[in-house]
């Protein structure tokens, strides 16, 4: 074999840049088999007719040009000489070739589709009814005020931020619960009177401007309490209209300030209540005659009166010389004998003096007023039998009809 000729000095190295390394080959194989871009560095570089790279020309002159891979004819250990022709041939086809920008495509993932959890409950929320609320104080306001008492004690002590808003403005939910429940019985029975059921203001917000110590307030207590007594005479009246006692609606605040007397322990605040014309006009006397009559009516029954003295025994009045020693240990109706009357004296029994009874100090006062109210015992003692607009007798509702009626069953006009 004949040696190449000696004044090609750049076949060597034409030769050498046509050659694949195993790397070059590796790659170009991985690129076209995953559609990936090649490094510019994998690729064999031209070298120029001077041995110079072409990085070494000027910024003008680096244009990104299309590598050219000669492939070797077949035949063993043969080398293709590069004459200036074929490269002046490639430079054409490189020019008249469009230039292809190799791109990566990336592939984007939406949080949407993977976290569908994490979107509903931290970017967009539920809405809750509570939450809303809590965010409307006179919205909160009325709708505390249709829940019931049991349900409205239940929420303050379960819920942290409802418990604090109530605090904020305690004394404004205690009135407006009031108010809409039972307004009657709130303006009788005031909270300013049983300070045993007042607390604190938990916002220590002062009694007055001249003095540093926290206000009382009304607390559920008092509230508990105002409700309990509307439904007790209620519940009176209806057990009244069974027996077809009825009396006038005008009647269930006559019962309350009878009630409101017996909460007094002295007998100089009651005949100050009862003497008070704003408090106790002539009606009230009047209404609280015929309702002692019907009570006293319904007590005398022959058949179901006896079982119900037993609520009364213990304010009946009594003198201590009147107990005979042998009947010290002895009961009636269930209370023992020395117990009787212990609380129909003045500070339920830590006075000596019996405290006048309701009766008693109605009785007192009409005759002061100069009423005459025993001119209508029989009046009282008839009215409520008989319809007056259709003079027919009124019949005897029934314990559902109580129920359900109301007012039109156990009071009438």
């Amino acid at each position: 074999m004949t040696d190449p000729p000696r004044n090609m000095p750049n076949s060597d190295v034409k030769s050498g840049a046509s050659r694949q390394t195993p790397e070059t080959s590796s790659n170009a194989t991985s690129a076209g088999r995953y559609s990936l871009p090649t490094p510019i560095s994998s690729f064999a570089v031209e070298l120029g007719e001077n041995g110079h790279r072409l990085a070494d020309s000027t910024p003008e002159q680096q244009k990104p040009l299309d590598v050219v891979v000669e492939q070797p004819e077949k035949g063993k250990h043969k080398r293709i000489a590069s004459t200036s022709e074929s490269r002046s041939a490639a430079t054409d086809n490189r020019l008249l070739r469009p230039q292809l920008a190799l791109q990566r495509k990336r592939s984007r993932i939406s949080p949407a589709s993977i976290l569908p959890a994490l979107e509903t409950t931290q970017l967009n929320p539920p809405f809750n009814v509570f939450t809303a609320l809590l965010e409307n104080n006179d919205l909160l306001l009325e709708v505390s005020s249709r829940l019931d008492i049991k349900s409205l004690i239940d929420l303050y002590a379960m819920s942290k931020d409802y418990h604090y808003l109530l605090n904020s403005h305690y004394t404004t939910y205690m009135k407006h619960y009031s108010l809409k429940r039972c307004p009657e019985s709130a303006a009788i029975f005031r909270w300013t009177c049983y300070k045993s059921l007042c607390i604190v203001d938990p916002c220590l917000r002062p009694a007055s401007l001249q003095s540093d110590r926290p206000r009382d307030i009304p607390s559920l207590r008092w509230l508990q309490m105002v409700l309990y007594r509307e439904h007790v005479v209620s519940e009176i009246l209806t057990l009244l209209a069974l027996e077809s006692h009825r009396v006038p609606r005008a009647t269930t605040a006559t019962i309350k300030k009878i009630w409101f007397i017996l909460d007094m322990p002295t007998n100089g605040a009651r005949i100050g209540y009862i003497q008070e014309q704003n408090c106790w006009g002539n009606r009230d006397l009047l209404l609280a005659t015929m309702f002692f009559i019907k009570l006293d009516m319904r007590f005398s029954d022959p058949v179901d009166g006896n079982e119900l003295m037993q609520m009364i025994v213990r304010t009946i009045p009594r003198e201590d010389e009147d107990l005979d020693p042998r009947f010290a240990e002895d009961t009636v109706m269930g209370i023992a004998a020395k117990e009787i009357g212990a609380l129909g004296k003045e500070g339920w029994g830590k006075g000596n003096d019996p405290m006048l009874r309701p009766d008693e100090l109605i009785m007192m006062e009409g005759f002061r007023r100069r009423l005459n109210l025993q001119k209508y015992y029989v009046a009282c003692m008839l009215w409520g039998y008989v319809d007056p607009r259709t003079g027919q007798n009124i019949p005897t509702p029934t314990l559902d009809e109580a129920q359900h009626k109301g007012d039109k069953i156990r009071a009438i006009d």
